[in-house]
């Protein structure tokens, strides 16, 4: 993976019969290359019940800084519209029910049918495209590009002149 991506992964469904054990996702973990984990932009988890919640809680201390900002638990799917194309994830037709019908009962899980459960999915995508004016969360490549010819970046050159005028 030579650029960021994300990964949204969705968690209704998930029960004793198809879930990993925790020996399988330590290992699946394991075979990810560093470039993997190195260009992961960000890790949803939608529809994370409380056992992920506390899970989460538990290994907190045992996971990087750096990486703990990168998951994010999402409730529903309306909450990542603002920062993914929901048009564009592969989003299986149980977990959109499911939504719904929280949405619909304000988030009672156990109003869900027994019958509606699906096997969990991990899907990557590409976020949203980068608006042309960003000035912060991008790559200095990326700003020198659209930058017109400067070899400095317009926010950079910005912050010194103010530093050089203003001093801190």
């Amino acid at each position: 993976v030579e650029s960021d991506y994300t990964l949204v992964y969705f968690h209704h469904g998930l029960n004793s019969s198809n879930k990993p054990n925790f020996r399988w996702l330590l290992s699946a973990y394991k075979e990810f290359d560093r470039k993997y984990k190195k260009n992961v932009k960000k890790v949803y988890i939608v529809h994370p019940t409380m056992f992920i919640r506390i899970a989460m809680g538990v290994l907190k201390p045992f996971i990087s800084a750096k990486f703990g900002r990168k998951l994010s638990q999402v409730k529903q799917l309306g909450q990542l519209s603002g920062v993914l194309y929901l048009d564009q994830l592969a989003i299986p037709a149980p977990v959109s029910e499911y939504d719904k019908s929280i949405a619909t009962s304000g988030g009672d899980r156990s109003k869900m049918g027994e019958g509606t459960q699906s096997k969990s999915v991990f899907h990557a995508t590409l976020t949203k495209a980068i608006p042309d004016t960003q000035q912060f969360g991008v790559a200095l490549v990326w700003l020198k590009e659209k930058s017109k010819g400067e070899d400095i970046p317009f926010v950079v050159r910005h912050c010194v002149e103010y530093i050089k005028a203003n001093g801190i």
